[in-house]
């Protein structure tokens, strides 16, 4: 159900399944898709460079390549289909 409001009233206005999971919904959900296993790909990458940065004692180094590693991990999860 979706709701149009105006200054003078609140009207709701039913919509067909086919009109609502529309062409623009799947490419969405594509996008938040990609976006989510982009940020998995980053964190994974940021928890390993800053695990090494700490080990090694350069953590500034570490977590720039962990970023990049992360991006790296992101983007093949993100292709993995």
């Amino acid at each position: 159900m979706i709701y149009s409001a105006s200054v003078r009233s609140i009207q709701t206005v039913d919509l067909p399944p086919s009109q609502i999971t529309g062409e623009y919904m799947t490419e969405e959900s594509e996008t938040a898709a990609n976006g989510k296993d982009m940020g998995v790909g980053m964190a994974i990458g940021i928890a390993i460079g800053v695990a090494i940065g700490a080990a090694t004692d350069n953590l500034g180094l570490w977590i720039a390549l962990g970023v990049a590693l992360g991006a790296a991990i992101g983007a093949g999860l993100s292709n993995r289909e």
